[in-house]
């Protein structure tokens, strides 16, 4: 056993598996107050409910390879709580892989009688991942709407031009709405962002803006927020977005879009549907070509086999309802979701009454 590690538990908890996985999280998972953190803590305690049925103790040395596979069972026959249908195979090897890593480092603290107990412990085989982002033409149809926006929603209270510059950032740069709002303007540099903060501990030097969301920021900045130091973008008291934010920014102009498309071409926006296409090589909006050094900063993975079942993943939904949808926030598995439910759309006629999220 690593005696400086032991000591950070009780000596009478010291042969207790839940203790050893709580001092995992508070050392290996990372910020508690993100989404990985939130996810690996749900991972675990699913993996623990079986433990406890299947061996009827909390040592850890009751954790065998049997143990595991019999939990990989278990997964497969699991129905989410919140959909009713089994588990994706990528949800099942996201628990899979947290816990496979939380046992190897607790091995390497103190080592299992029987050994490694996640060994030749497999993940499921998932299928070809159907694409599932934006079309030329919703792309088209999103950043027209964000232009009519400008011209439409003149209130005090209202900003299109920091909407219609985050809408064209994340069409451009990949980047998740977590990375997006912690952008602070000592870091703009004109054509790129330097030292972008990704999810887990990595950074990115450079993130090249493409030319239509350069002239989108330089507006931005020049006619609303101003250049002094602080987030990029920010509320009307110059506080640093939340997530949520965002999301009702993005449905505005979803809103926008679809105010007059017929039920089958409503566009259905996610966040990560905006990520997929410089993911996957696009370069819609003129940004670096597929395979250059440029790009190859941009990219970053996309979760494989990513559906709307995906319970820790930050979204916005969109669900047509007659003539618009709704804002409405809510919270699923102590993270935050959106769903778009019956906002009034933005038409050309000024008279038409609407209804739209609170400002932000």
């Amino acid at each position: 056993m690593d005696a400086k590690t032991a000591t950070l538990i009780p000596t009478d908890r010291q042969n207790s598996l839940m203790a050893w996985l709580s001092l995992y999280m508070t050392i290996e998972a990372g910020d508690p107050e993100s989404n990985t953190f939130q996810a690996k803590g749900q991972d675990l305690s699913r993996f623990m409910r079986f433990y406890g049925s299947a061996t009827g103790s909390d040592h850890p040395d009751q954790w065998t390879r049997s143990i595991s596979t019999g939990f990989v069972k278990h997964l497969l026959k699991t129905r989410s709580e919140r959909t009713g249908n089994r588990l994706a195979p990528s949800t099942v090897n996201r628990v899979l892989a947290t816990v496979r890593h939380s046992a190897r480092w607790i091995h390497r603290q103190r080592p299992f009688l029987a050994g490694f107990p996640m060994e030749r412990i497999q993940d499921l085989q998932t299928p070809e991942p159907t694409w599932k982002g934006l079309s030329d033409l919703e792309v088209t149809r999103l950043r027209s709407a964000a232009e009519q926006l400008l011209h439409l929603n003149t209130r005090a209270n209202q900003n299109p031009i920091r909407d219609q510059a985050m809408l064209l950032l994340l069409l451009g740069t990949a980047l998740r709405v977590s990375e997006l709002i912690a952008l602070d303007f000592e870091q703009y540099r004109g054509k790129h962002f330097r030292n972008v903060k990704r999810k887990g501990a990595h950074v990115t030097d450079r993130v090249f803006l493409p030319q239509e969301t350069r002239e989108a920021f330089e507006e931005y900045f020049d006619q609303v927020r101003g250049r002094k130091q602080g987030p990029v973008f920010q509320s009307k008291n110059g506080l640093r977005l939340a997530p949520q934010n965002v999301a009702y920014a993005l449905a505005r102009i979803v809103a926008q879009a679809n105010a007059k498309l017929s039920r089958k071409e409503q566009i259905t926006l996610t966040p990560h549907v905006l990520r997929l296409g410089i993911a996957a090589g696009e370069t819609r909006l003129g940004g670096p070509a597929a395979g250059s050094a440029q790009a190859d900063d941009q990219r970053f993975a996309v979760d494989t086999g990513f559906d709307g079942r995906d319970d820790h993943a930050v979204g916005l939904d969109t669900q047509s309802r007659r003539d618009g949808c709704r804002c409405l926030l809510r919270r699923q598995s102590g993270h935050q979701r959106l769903a778009l439910l019956d906002a009034e759309p933005r038409r050309f006629d000024r008279t038409a009454p609407s209804q739209r999220p609170a400002p932000c």
